[in-house]
Order: C-alpha cells, then structure tokens, then sequence
C-alpha cells in the first residue's frame, strides 16, 4: 500500500510539473522551514517569494492583543525579508581625486541624484554627523509629485575606505520586490547621466540583506536581552530606548554569531511617535534589524526560544498597521496614483490578488477568501478593460465572492495629459481643514417606525430613504470659508 501511494504521489508531481513555467522561480526567506511547519505559506508564491500569510492555528486578533498587553509584556516578530527582496540596491560615491572636503562632496553628489526621483529633502550636516535613515516616494525622473512609482527606504552611511583611505559614502535603498525592476532601471539612468568632473565617481551595486521586524510593548528590552548590549552604551545618557525618534540608526556587534558577518543595524520604528500613549500604535512601534541573510535564521530563532517572541506573518502585520490611529500605509493598497496601485484595486495581476485577500478577508483563524485564492491559485481571469459607464467603483467576482473594483483611469480621460495626484501626509492638512469648515453635524431625524418597535434593536437603525441634510452656513463662515479656498488654490 505504501508503495502504491509513492507511486501515485510521484505522478501527480509529475504532471503538476508539466504545467509549470521552466522559467519560473521561488525564493525562500532564510526562515522559511521554520514557518511552513507553523504558517500557512503562500501559493502560488507572491512575486516568487514563499511568504509566510498567517499561524495555522490562531488569527490575527491574538497577536494583536499580545503585543498592546500591559499585564503580560510581550512581543511580535516577522521575518520580512521578501518586502526587501532579499537585497539593498546601493549607491556608492567615491573620491577620484584629492578634494579639500571629500566627505561633504560626495553627500551632495548622492543628494543631487536623490532630488530628481524623490521627494525627500536632507541637509549635509544631518548625514555627515553618523548614520541616517529616512523614508520617502520615488517617482520617475524629473516629474515630481506625478509619476510615482512607489515608497522606499533611504539608509546613508559613511564609511573609510582602507585601499583608496579616503570617505565613502554608501546610499542602500530598500524597495518593494514589485518595483525593484523600475528602481534600478531609474538609477541605472542616473548614475551613467553622472558627470565625473568633479572629482567623485558614482557607481550601482546591490548587497543582500534580510529584514527582522520586532514591535510591541517589550520590544525594546527583548532586543536588548537577546542581542547582549546595554542601551546606555549606544545612546545619550538622555535618552530612553522607547523614546528613540523614528528611523535612528544604531550598529551592533552581535557575539553569538560565528559565521563572521555579524554586524546588525537596529533601525527604530515609530510612525506614530506624538501618538504612542494611545495602545493600537503600540503593535506596529518597536524596531527593525537588518542583517546578512546567513545569521537570520540563528537570529529570528533566538528571538523566539530565548526572547519569547511571538512569530507573525503578512495578515498579523496588516492589521497592525491598518489598526493604528492614524492607520499607516500600505503598499500598493494606500498608493492609487502609482501603476502597482491602480493594478491591486483593478485586479489584473494574480500577486496582487492573493495579498487582497489578506488584508481585505477575514482576520480571524477561518480566512475563507485567503484559502480560495490559494486553492484556485489565483487564476482567474478578471476583465481589466475599462468599463462602458464611467462609474468610478465597480464589482467584480474574485475567489468566488464579490469584491470591489476602482477604475482610477475615469478620474482623468486617457487621452489627456493630467494625472492624479495623491496628497499625503502634512501636507492634506488644509484639505482636511477645507472639508472641515464647510461640513456640519446632520440633525437626527426620528422615523415613525421606531414607534411601534417592541424590542430595541442590536445596532442603530435608520431608513435608507432618509436624506441626511446639513445646516447651511452663516455670512461669517461663508466668507471664512472662501479665504481658506483661495489660498488653498494659491499655494
């Protein structure tokens, strides 16, 4: 029977095989026989990396109330690495001839690069001072805010070169395996427009890297505890290590590592830092280690056997993040005016299906939507053409339940030239203060029908043919609201 069952398993793989593309291939995280064991594992693979989605055998909600527990002080941890693929693209500017301040020349050079695709602005003292690490938009060349292409992570380092001893400076990028292609193709472009007149020469690389996510309340005393160093030692006197500001960059030597590339950099996480008394943004504050891939399998096991940290995978991070107040963003979900946007709201691409119905399903243990979408593997076939109304939100049948569709293209006509433009950030502050002065609370409108109800019902209930009218507005407000209209179109 044994034998039967072996030979009937090896021609079922066989003819999977024979349907697959050659050409095709899968990644794994370093911990990946780690978590097949305990999560459910994406498949089809998402942009050929084996993802771990969530634990078999709780949900989201669990890990959740873990990490914002003040009676039980715990943590989470993700391997992320995929979200990297797996490696930094790297810029490096180095001296060719003998300047008076080389140090400060090749940071202009890097920042000169960064001003034409990106929107992040930088002074030369706050990088030549140590490490910085900021986060911020890549958009094509020369068309900042339109374009976009996808957010990013900028870390800067200056190091000393021993063959050349002169000052280095290194610019590793972190981007999303989706946009990696069009990133390194956009720095391509600008490193060979590069002029080497004046004395600093540019050139393009990448260099592995796999990314450890660690957040909740313990976070900062479990990388502490399980890395072996002191924060007094690598901070100010001070300065806390929960009150770190967000993206400080810190090195650290680990001593348990024996493969020899041990050097480990902790980078603090906290986008919400004004906000972290409030406990939904306790979930997704901690730090991020990035290391070689060799020592992250030690690493993240470490964490779980001596740091009793608590694994998550792709939901658990999602309902982090989307839970916090205000709720963080989400690539390509929250970035409609990118081309990876506009396709995970329309439904054309297979990867970004499967990761929908991780956020978008059910957050619990039973995510009926996920194991459709794995079983089907995602094949499909959704009409990406546009719609004969120009209706901006439509439905469409994905995984065998009716999902939602946004057409961004009926904003603007294809034929013209204007595009949408997302605003983001500080920046929709006058937007919202816009929407603000011109909106009133409605007035509660009684129906007749609650009258005659025996029993008060479970949630509040009000006709759907009931119009919600607001007030209008005084003289003052009018004119108030007018100013704030003008300015906001003249600036």
């Amino acid at each position: 029977l044994k034998q039967m069952h072996s030979c009937w398993w090896n021609q079922q793989q066989r003819q999977l095989k024979v349907g697959q593309d050659e050409t095709a291939h899968h990644n794994w995280i370093p911990t990946h026989l780690w978590h097949a064991k305990r999560f459910q594992v994406s498949s089809p693979s998402i942009f050929s990396w084996s993802v771990p989605l969530v634990h078999a055998n709780r949900g989201s909600r669990a890990s959740l109330r873990l990490a914002t527990s003040e009676t039980i002080q715990k943590c989470t941890i993700q391997d992320a690495t995929w979200e990297i693929d797996g490696s930094a693209v790297v810029l490096r500017a180095s001296q060719i001839n003998n300047l008076s301040s080389p140090k400060e020349q090749t940071v202009k050079t890097l920042l000169s690069i960064l001003e034409r695709v990106t929107d992040i602005k930088l002074s030369d003292n706050s990088i030549t001072s140590g490490h910085v690490s900021v986060e911020g938009l890549i958009h094509e060349i020369d068309s900042f805010p339109a374009g976009l292409v996808g957010p990013g992570n900028f870390m800067f380092k200056i190091m000393n070169d021993d063959a050349t001893k002169s000052d280095v400076c290194l610019l590793s990028i972190f981007v999303h395996p989706a946009i990696r292609l069009k990133v390194m193709a956009i720095l391509t472009t600008l490193v060979k427009s590069h002029d080497n007149d004046n004395g600093i020469n540019v050139t393009i690389s990448t260099e592995p890297y796999s990314l450890l996510r660690v957040r909740g309340t313990s976070s900062t005393t479990t990388v502490a505890d399980v890395l072996s160093f002191n924060w007094m030692d690598v901070l100010p006197t001070d300065v806390d290590g929960n009150e770190v500001d967000h993206g400080t960059l810190l090195m650290i030597n680990s001593t348990d590592c024996t493969k020899g590339r041990n050097q480990i950099i902790l980078k603090s996480h906290r986008p919400n830092l004004h906000q972290n008394h409030l406990p939904q943004n306790v979930a997704c504050s901690g730090w991020d280690i990035l290391c070689h891939p060799s020592i992250s399998n030690d690493l993240f096991q470490t964490f779980v056997r001596k740091g009793g940290t608590c694994a998550i995978g792709l939901v658990e991070d999602a309902r982090a993040q989307l839970e916090a107040s205000p709720p963080l963003p989400i690539f390509p979900r929250d970035y409609p005016d990118s081309a990876e946007g506009q396709s995970y709201w329309e439904g054309s691409l297979k990867d970004w299906k499967l990761i929908r119905s991780c956020i978008e399903g059910s957050w619990g243990r039973n995510n009926k939507l996920l194991r459709r979408s794995q079983k089907e593997g995602c094949d499909e076939k959704v009409p990406t053409e546009m719609p004969e109304t120009s209706e901006l939100v439509t439905t469409c049948d994905a995984s065998s339940k009716e999902i939602v569709r946004i057409q961004w293209g009926c904003l603007v006509s294809p034929t013209s030239d204007q595009s949408v433009i997302v605003v983001r950030g500080s920046f929709g502050v006058p937007f919202l203060q816009l929407l603000h002065g011109c909106g009133r609370l409605p007035r509660k409108v009684d129906s007749d029908d609650t009258t005659k109800q025996t029993r008060r019902p479970r949630r509040p209930v009000r006709p759907s043919n009931v119009a919600v009218h607001a007030p209008p507005l005084s003289i003052d407000e009018k004119e108030i609201h007018s100013k704030l209209c003008k300015q906001l179109k003249a600036s």
